[in-house]
């Protein structure tokens, strides 16, 4: 479970035009304390760091997928 001092020190990082887009997600679809972290940390991360979390997430799923074979 995450660290509400970290997700809070994480947040505090995210500029406000992106943290309105996080807040607003994190609305819709709700979350876990971990969740409102995992947000926060992409939200602050810079438009290469995203790209890097993206090529996690497709290597993440195709791992899933292959498991399930």
């Amino acid at each position: 479970m995450a660290d509400t001092d970290l997700t809070e020190q994480a947040i505090s990082q995210v500029p406000e035009a992106r943290r309105k887009i996080m807040d607003d997600l994190l609305e819709k679809l709700g979350g876990s304390e971990n969740c409102r972290l995992l947000l926060a940390l992409v939200a602050a991360a810079s438009k290469r760091e995203r790209n890097v979390v993206r090529l996690l997430i497709r290597e993440l799923d195709l791992f899933d997928i292959a498991q399930e074979e």
